[in-house]
């Protein structure tokens, strides 16, 4: 093997070493800052969300609810989702839906805001349910 082959051998050899080292540096700091982002996250003040002010009414063969999620906890929340099971009167679930009250806008502590949703009407539906199934 020529003399030029071996330098040019021992060259690739090295960058791809030193390629090597800087990608596992560069993964070992993306695992840091990941693990900083979970534990900012579980320290972070939760809020405590509440269902306000609920009505009611059938337009145009469709049953609306409406109502009002309040923060009344520390924390922020995004994207609120507010599940609605229109029930029977034995408590028998005739349909569901469900809408988010929110986004990306957070709902601060002490905020309200305000959600519909609506359902196909049913002569069954004798009253409503209202639950908040999940945020972040």
């Amino acid at each position: 093997m020529s003399d030029i082959l071996k330098i040019a051998l021992g060259v690739f050899a090295g960058c791809g070493l030193l390629a090597l080292v800087g990608f596992l540096g560069c993964t070992a700091c993306i695992g840091v800052g990941v693990h900083n982002a979970q534990v900012e996250e579980e320290n972070r003040p939760k809020p405590s969300l509440a269902i306000e002010e609920l009505s009611d009414s059938i337009q145009y063969e469709r049953h609306y609810v409406r109502g009002k999620v309040r923060n009344t906890g520390p924390g922020s929340a995004t994207f609120v989702r507010v599940k609605v099971e229109l029930q029977d009167g034995q408590g028998g679930v005739v349909n569901t839906a469900w809408t988010y009250a929110n986004s990306t806008v957070p709902l601060e502590s002490g905020e309200a805001v305000e959600w519909e949703v609506s359902a196909e009407a049913d002569r069954r539906i004798e009253r409503y349910v209202a639950k908040i199934i999940s945020f972040k």
